[in-house]
């Protein structure tokens, strides 16, 4: 029964084990999944404040090339007042970026500097400098995409490999748990021959012969006891001394088989 126990104590660990690592393994899998939606939050929030920034300086070339197209005339305030309100949302939108930021700024100073004669020279400082910071956003937004396209490769084979490698342990400590099992099964099946041929063997023996549990409690006697002590095997199979005999003779007995 010691056996017993000890197989059937080994098996519930063996499965607490798969329990615990199915729960890693699913807590793992979630940690990817969450990680990789933030990653993708973060890129696309920068990508699409990348394309923000393209519009915005979109806006103010359109701008300028209305200027262009009243050349030799000054335009009127209220344009001049939508120019500098443009430039000021694209200096806020560069915050993050202080060499475009730095490049926004210049065309807030090119307009503060503006004078009639120089209109044609403003307008030229104005569109060379909206030029590079276009080719730069562009240059930018590229790279976002880059880093966007590689990072959800690695993010996806990392799930992938994880998922796959997590599903692989639980399949071998499925293996080996139903191996466990089936020879728990067969060692079960086995075991009625077993006491049956050890049965036979002490029955055959003048020796009085009996086997207990940690318990204390009967589990096998040989028929030669029976005939010594007066009872049945069935009236004694997982009983105590205590429930066939005395309290004196009880403990006595107890006693002796401890020593």
């Amino acid at each position: 029964m010691r056996i017993a126990f000890n197989a059937g104590f080994a098996l519930q660990r063996q499965i607490a084990w798969l329990l615990v690592f199915s729960f890693c393994s699913l807590a793992f899998i979630g940690w990817l999944i969450h990680s990789n939606k933030k990653n993708v939050e973060n890129t696309t929030f920068w990508i699409n404040h990348t394309y923000s920034v393209i519009t915005q300086i979109d806006k103010i070339k359109v701008r300028i090339s209305d200027w262009d197209r009243v050349s030799g005339e000054t335009p009127k305030p209220a344009y001049f007042t939508s120019l500098r309100r443009d430039i000021a949302s694209l200096i806020e939108m560069t915050t993050d970026n202080p060499d475009q930021q730095a490049l926004a700024v210049s065309l807030s100073g090119a307009l503060d500097s503006l004078r009639p004669a120089t209109d044609a020279n403003t307008r030229t400082i104005l569109k060379n400098t909206l030029r590079t910071m276009m080719a730069d956003e562009k240059g930018l937004l590229s790279q976002r995409q880059t880093v966007t396209r590689i990072a959800d490769k690695k993010s996806t084979l990392l799930l992938i490999s994880g998922s796959l490698l997590a599903f692989l342990f639980i399949f071998i400590i499925l293996l080996r748990l139903n191996r466990d099992i089936v020879l728990r099964k067969e060692a079960e099946q086995r075991l009625p021959e077993n006491q049956s041929w050890l049965q036979a063997i002490l029955d055959n023996t003048t020796s009085l012969i009996y086997i207990k549990d940690p318990e204390g409690r009967y589990i096998m006697v040989n028929r030669r006891f029976q005939e010594v002590i007066g009872v049945k095997d069935e009236d004694l199979i997982g009983k105590t001394d205590h429930a066939i005999a005395t309290q004196e003779a009880a403990d006595h007995y107890k006693t002796r088989t401890n020593t």
